[in-house]
């Protein structure tokens, strides 16, 4: 059975919201981490950055963002859903071999962290709120 918010429309305007708003900042911290750190580094002092890294970000980033604009947002759901799978599935790989990912793309703890944070709020609002169109 639906829930109240998704037989209004307000599941869905979650959705997409959270697919944008998730998108237009992962996509900014691409881009001031080319502009800031423009091979490898650390953005703001703390997050561990590269070349690599900056791009997934935009890239990913630019995802939710047309997952929120296109087909009026009917893919937000997904965006929200599978994005924080896979960020808290990079969370868990990097509890598995920390090396390899830091070498790769430059993840350390605190990223780790960020991206536990950042899966959760996804995976919350990509599986707990009914995208539903009416």
């Amino acid at each position: 059975m639906a829930t109240d918010a998704s037989e209004t429309g307000e599941g869905n305007r979650l959705q997409v919201l959270t697919a944008l708003g998730i998108g237009a900042v992962i996509a900014l911290v691409g881009i001031l981490g080319f502009i800031l750190v423009p091979v490898e580094g650390r953005l703001f002092g703390i997050f561990g950055v590269n070349t690599l890294h900056n791009a997934v970000h935009f890239l990913t980033g630019v995802a939710g963002l047309a997952a929120g604009y296109f087909a009026v947002g009917a893919f937000s759901g997904d965006y929200n859903r599978y994005g924080g799978l896979a960020y808290l599935l990079l969370a868990a790989l990097w509890l598995v071999v920390p090396a390899f990912l830091n070498q790769l793309l430059n993840i350390g703890l605190a990223d780790t962290l960020l991206h536990v944070g950042l899966g959760l709020v996804l995976a919350v609002v990509g599986f707990g709120v009914a995208d539903r169109f009416d």
